[in-house]
């Protein structure tokens, strides 16, 4: 479960629900698959390739604050903000690795006993906070209920916030302020030794 919030000092735990927004969730393989549809660009042979799971969107008057991804294998998955809501900045494209361990409980069936998301990282490769603000695993070690049996798992929440975005390190905000910085020295430059040798010709 992905729980969409944003911040808000009203709230008891300072966030609470926010609509409008929309996530895919893919899957890596490492090879490619001719019955998943077709794989995101950027896709080899060293680097896997990825594939549609499911989409949520905003829709027909549908705005969900609580994404549900069910059935999903362990492995390596990509989530991408796909609708951003108004006024807000888009997240970070999430990579995570989904590990489960198995049992059997007292009856002999198969079960999930422990269920594990982690290697967070964004699409640079830089570690990401988990859903508990360190850099952890995310874990939830499912428990029996009554009705349901054993069940697998993980709810967290995901962040937007408002303001600027700031141009990243290598980005193309920062590429055109050197652009702009060399132009103007270079221009100062010409500037100067005009200006030599108009005294010279003096």
């Amino acid at each position: 479960d992905v729980n969409k919030v944003k911040e808000d000092s009203n709230a008891e735990n300072g966030t609470s629900p926010l609509e409008g927004a929309g996530f895919t969730l893919y899957k890596k393989y490492a090879t490619a698959q001719t019955d998943k549809g077709e794989a995101l660009e950027g896709g080899s042979a060293e680097n896997g390739y990825y594939y549609k799971v499911l989409a949520i969107d905003p829709s027909g008057g549908n705005k969900p604050t609580t994404f549900r991804f069910e059935g999903l294998d362990a492995g390596e998955y990509m989530l991408k903000e796909t609708t951003i809501p108004s006024g807000y900045n888009k997240i970070e494209d999430m990579y995570f690795t989904i590990e489960a361990v198995e049992g059997k409980d007292e009856s002999g069936n198969v079960i999930i006993k422990e269920l594990k998301v982690t290697d967070l990282k964004d699409e640079n490769g830089k570690p990401m906070k988990a859903a508990n603000g360190t850099d952890d695993a995310i874990t939830f070690t499912p428990e029996p209920t009554e009705n349901e049996g054993y069940t697998g798992k993980i709810s967290t929440d995901i962040l937007n916030l408002k303001g600027v975005v700031l141009p990243g390190t290598g980005g193309i905000g920062t590429t055109i302020f050197y652009v702009v910085g060399g132009l103007l020295i270079a221009g100062a430059g010409i500037l100067l030794i005009t200006k030599k040798r108009m005294k010279s010709a003096e």
